[in-house]
């Protein structure tokens, strides 16, 4: 039992705890949400406690952390432990790609179960002709 006098310790472990369980931002006291419309409510989190933050919240507090006990001016975006990915729309196929890839991965497979030869459309009509009138020729057709 606690005694009149005697101090709360509060540890950097005890702030990370606590701000797993809020996602509000400690200086406009709103949710912090992962995918922000604005940039100014991109979600940011204290580099030494975890706390998260609007990047404008955090830039108006000083740039520092607001949290009682905890110093850090360093912040960086939250999820950043996770691997990024940044996609353009140069990245994604156009539809006579996508096409095109269809089928040469069909080739690949045929050819990989080996269940008829690969050749073009133009060589085997080709060959079809040559050998139909090869047939004709000596009458099995």
């Amino acid at each position: 039992m606690e005694t009149e006098g005697e101090f709360i310790r509060i540890t950097v472990d005890d702030i990370q705890e606590a701000n797993q369980l809020s996602l509000a931002c400690p200086i406009c006291v709103s949710p912090v949400e992962n995918q922000a419309d604005r940039r100014e409510l991109v979600p940011v989190v204290c580099a030494e406690c975890g706390t998260l933050y609007h990047r404008t919240c955090w830039q108006q507090s000083g740039g520092k952390c607001a949290i009682l006990g905890c110093t850090s001016t360093k912040i960086m975006p939250h999820g950043a432990q996770e691997e990024v990915v940044t996609i353009s729309i140069t990245d994604v196929p156009t539809d006579a790609e996508v096409q095109q890839r269809n089928k040469r991965l069909k080739r690949i497979e045929r050819e990989q179960r080996g269940s008829e030869p690969v050749q073009s459309t133009e060589s085997r009509g080709f060959w079809s002709d040559l050998f139909g009138n090869i047939l004709k020729a000596f009458g099995l057709r």
